[in-house]
């Protein structure tokens, strides 16, 4: 039987996992908690809009990653969900570091790329912890991409949702980190 999402629980379990993974992961703690809002979400061509100047004035490092109930709806593009991290890049190279991943000088954006890439799925596997802690199942995750500024062919997401689960880290004094989160209906697992 599939239930949907009450945007408050979907917005409190990535509350809940995001803290946790930066409570455990981070070297540095935010200077406020991470707020939380509902956004209308931008779709374009089937796939939802992934843009920095929805959250930042600046350069920003992307990276998304989309939920699928099995391997076989992985194979067949047929996703429910999405996550993407938005890391402001004049913060970048500190913030990435304090969460273990090193960002040398050269190539620094393949390294960003690749640091956001596993951020990315770190933060949609407690996503999915909590998930299964609440009843759903443990959905399968996409490969994870990532582009500065924008991801240009959006994210594959599940088209039934009209909205997106913002959540906003502040580090160094500014928001930094931000989380877009949205998930279809979902069959329970028990």
């Amino acid at each position: 039987m599939a239930r949907g999402f009450d945007p408050a629980a979907l917005s409190k379990m990535v509350l809940t996992s995001s803290q946790d993974i930066v409570g455990r992961t981070s070297k540095i703690q935010p200077n406020d908690p991470p707020t939380a809002k509902a956004q209308r979400l931008i779709e374009y061509q089937g796939r939802m809009s992934v843009a920095a100047m929805e959250k930042f004035n600046g350069p920003t490092y992307i990276s998304g990653v989309s939920f699928y109930l099995s391997p076989q709806d992985k194979d067949k593009n047929k996703a429910v969900g999405a996550l993407a991290l938005y890391v402001e890049a004049v913060n970048a190279e500190k913030l990435l570091k304090s969460f273990g991943y090193s960002i040398g000088e050269d190539e620094e954006d393949e390294e960003a790329f690749n640091a956001c890439s596993k951020l990315c799925v770190t933060f949609a596997e407690g996503v999915k912890k909590e998930l299964v802690k609440a009843g759903y199942p443990d959905l399968t995750l996409g490969t994870a991409v990532s582009e500065k500024n924008s991801l240009s062919e959006g994210i594959a997401f599940g088209a039934n949702q009209p909205e997106k689960q913002e959540i906003s880290f502040v580090f160094f004094k500014k928001k930094s980190l931000v989380l877009d989160v949205v998930l279809d209906n979902l069959p329970t697992a028990r």
